[in-house]
């Protein structure tokens, strides 16, 4: 049984000039362009450094509601619970429903043991299981490894964020949490399809990513499912001079489509199940 997210989620992205976590600290709050600011929210919520959370709360009161959602996904998956106060705190204010969803979310995870997409005791209709992630679009080198555990990174912080779900570190913990709860193991197989450099007749540049992923349900491993997502990420033609924003680009269109492909799993993974 196939289930495909035909969303395309269009991410458009202005790079900064250096797309590092020292250039995420400074810019999450103080960047005049929202996209630099979700740029800066991804980066941190990826890279999870120690003062993270900290500067994720703040971007919480941000006046863009996409950037407020990246901050509340990124906090739900650092796995702190010490960020449970701030998050139901914007939940009482927030007016945006997508925000609020996201708030929602990441407090549920948060709520559910510390966080790492761990579910309520009792709580969890099902394990995911991270499997292999692959890049299969043609970048190769170090670039296309890279590019690899981009998607796996991810993977696992949208994975963290479906209701109802125990995201499982490894296979020994899929087990004991599956049998202790008696719930089923479904495992996330992910190939990174396609990335693209297209050029704009406006002097833009954009990349644009494609992620596929499957669904097992162990320990039969037959396939139950499948989400297909796409995602582009725009800047301008100066960004191809600097090797650096060309992968900032690519990293952005990469998490843009995993997103997009995770945006209903929460109904795909349902649809695995039966």
């Amino acid at each position: 049984m196939g289930l495909t997210s035909l969303l395309l989620l269009t991410a458009n992205v202005h790079v900064s000039p250096a797309q590092d976590l020292a250039a995420a600290r400074r810019e999450i709050t103080k960047a005049d362009d929202f996209r630099v600011r979700l740029g800066a929210a991804l980066v941190i919520g990826r890279t999870k450094p120690p003062d993270g959370r900290q500067l994720l709360e703040k971007a919480l009161s941000d006046p863009h509601p996409a950037v407020r959602a990246a901050a509340a996904a990124a906090l739900g998956s650092y796995g702190d619970a010490a960020a449970i106060p701030a998050l139901e705190q914007h939940l009482e204010t927030e007016g945006a429903a997508s925000v609020r969803t996201q708030l929602e979310g990441s407090l549920a995870t948060l709520r559910g043991g510390g966080g790492g997409g761990k579910a309520a005791k009792g709580s969890a209709k099902y394990v995911l299981q991270l499997g292999s992630m692959r890049n299969a679009s043609g970048v190769g080198g170090s670039r296309g490894d890279q590019l690899g555990q981009v998607l796996r990174s991810a993977a696992r912080e949208r994975a963290a964020s479906v209701p109802g779900a125990f995201l499982a570190p490894d296979p020994q913990t899929a087990a004991r949490r599956a049998s202790e709860q008696h719930v089923p193991v479904l495992v996330i197989d992910g190939t990174l399809v396609r990335m693209t450099q297209q050029t704009q007749a406006n002097g833009t540049v954009g990349f644009s990513a494609q992620v596929d992923f499957s669904v097992r349900k162990v320990p039969e491993h037959s396939l139950r499912a499948s989400l297909t997502g796409n995602a582009m990420s725009i800047g301008t033609a100066r960004s191809l001079v600097n090797e650096q924003r060309v992968f900032a680009l690519q990293d952005q269109a990469v998490d843009g489509a995993v997103e997009s492909a995770m945006r209903n799993a929460d109904r795909g993974f349902s649809q695995a199940l039966q």
